[in-house]
């Protein structure tokens, strides 16, 4: 049987890649050694490396604390983002450290969008542990500015939020805000203040039907300083949103600004 175009040019594509896997072998990202044929972008010894953000953690903020009676601790710690904060409470997959930050900053400034697909099942174990009763309404990705999104080609924020919406069946409302100012990154500025300054104003709402009344969930890669997603909460309840909820794959503090 002659095959049809198709197959052909699908026969040539897995001849092509492996080809180049052969010439090239592909590396982790985060210990560049070799990886297995099931492996992806990371190896899975670094990926036991992750580091789940440990309890107890700041229940607006979702910074790491101290031993304490109430493992989400209900006031305000010293990492919290300057008042007024915006949203009502944030959590976090990973902490941001080691082999967690090696492979999001591949994800995030080497275009390893492939890597979406590691940080995604943290995410969902984080929302299960966390929000258990919560229902969302929608769930907002931090959006990019499109001079950003073009140069990188995608949002990294956005590919998290698709994996979370489908395994979650959840609402995703990636068109009702835009980023309207072209920010310097926040990983320039080293305080609350300097941050706040540089992300403020830098966010529109264009369709805030989906966000009336409705219970938001926020999602970024990494949460430092919390100014940027603090500022995108306070746009998301001026146009209506009831609750909003923070997200973030990794959660730094003190260290390795992101």
């Amino acid at each position: 049987m002659i095959p049809t175009a198709t197959e052909s040019a699908l026969a040539l594509s897995e001849l092509g890649r492996a080809l180049v896997n052969l010439l090239f072998p592909p590396l982790c990202v985060v210990c560049r050694q070799g990886l297995c044929e099931d492996e992806e972008e990371i190896c899975r010894t670094c990926r036991n490396r992750f580091t789940e953000l440990p309890l107890p953690a700041c229940r607006r903020c979702a910074a790491p604390l101290p031993p304490q009676p109430d493992p989400y601790h209900p006031e305000p710690c010293r990492h919290c983002p300057p008042a007024p904060v915006h949203f009502d409470a944030a959590g976090a997959a990973l902490l941001y450290d080691g082999a967690a930050a090696d492979a999001l900053c591949a994800y995030k400034f080497r275009f390893r969008r492939r890597l979406a697909r590691v940080f995604v099942p943290p995410m969902i174990d984080a929302v299960e542990r966390l929000w258990t009763e919560v229902s969302f309404t929608a769930v907002v990705p931090v959006p990019l500015h499109r001079a950003r999104q073009r140069w990188r080609e995608f949002n990294q924020s956005e590919l998290l939020a698709q994996g979370l919406c489908e395994a979650r069946h959840l609402s995703l409302v990636a068109d009702a805000v835009v980023r309207v100012k072209r920010t310097p990154p926040q990983s320039r500025y080293g305080s609350h203040a300097r941050r706040r300054s540089n992300i403020a104003g830098a966010f529109r709402v264009e369709n805030a039907r989906p966000l009336e009344g409705g219970c938001i969930l926020i999602v970024d890669d990494i949460m430092t300083s919390g100014a940027t997603v603090n500022e995108l909460a306070r746009v998301l309840k001026e146009a209506g949103a009831g609750k909003v909820f923070v997200l973030t794959a990794a959660r730094a503090v003190g260290h390795r600004p992101a």
